[in-house]
């Protein structure tokens, strides 16, 4: 029973950090679009 729920405890920790990785990389790529969008924007309004 213990050895299962470590077992569990490590498969969920795996998934976990995948996910985060993951939503960390998709998080970043938004980040620089919406900064690529700004710097347009501001471009535009002082044009």
């Amino acid at each position: 029973m213990r050895l299962k729920l470590n077992n569990t405890i490590y498969i969920v920790c795996a998934i976990f950090l995948f996910f985060h990785n993951s939503c960390m990389k998709n998080e970043i790529e938004l980040k620089e679009k919406d900064e690529k969008k700004i710097v347009t924007s501001y471009e535009r309004e002082y044009q």
